[in-house]
């Protein structure tokens, strides 16, 4: 008999499902109804999207029978991952105006190590990234690789620190010319 429970799968659609089934659950209660001001969307849900996909993601590493445990990755990984797979449960305009807005408000150090000074939106900038130029899957296989340490399931996934710091500045600058 495993101990692993059955929700615990290792795929991004079961992450996604997770956070649209809080979407829908719960955004008839009025306190996770409200709508942000400046970007109409409903901030309730998506912050409990967000919540939920933390104990989710946390589970699954504590699921591996080893590997590095995904509250030892930098912050900006964490909540980054979490903002990215929560913005998911949104419609596209809505996602696209959050992306917009972390994306100008972020700042971003990729060199000589990741660093940022908003870990929610630099993190999600870092997401965004990572799903575009290497593949939404990644961002899971990282999260879900038996490496010992974050900057090793890093680096197994995604490749040496000096080509990522590479390709996020020509991407980065791609975002920025539009």
């Amino acid at each position: 008999l495993s101990t692993r429970p059955v929700i615990l799968q290792h795929h991004v659609d079961d992450l996604i499902c997770t956070s649209l089934f809080c979407l829908r659950c719960f955004s008839h209660f009025p306190v996770l109804s409200v709508f942000d001001p400046n970007t109409n969307f409903p901030t309730g849900s998506r912050l409990l999207g967000h919540e939920v996909l933390s104990l989710y993601l946390e589970a699954l590493s504590r699921t591996r029978a080893k590997g590095w445990a995904y509250y030892s990755a930098p912050s900006w990984f964490t909540q980054g991952s979490q903002e990215y797979v929560a913005s998911l449960c949104l419609e596209k305009k809505h996602r696209d105006q959050i992306f917009e807005n972390y994306f100008r408000g972020a700042t971003v150090h990729i060199e000589p190590e990741i660093t940022v000074s908003n870990p929610y939106s630099g993190g999600l900038v870092i997401m965004q990234f990572i799903a575009e130029e290497y593949g939404e899957d990644k961002i899971l296989k990282v999260i879900s690789s038996d490496a010992a340490t974050f900057d090793d399931a890093f680096e197994d996934v995604l490749g040496s620190r000096s080509e990522f710091q590479k390709a996020f500045k020509a991407w980065e600058m791609r975002k920025r010319k539009r």
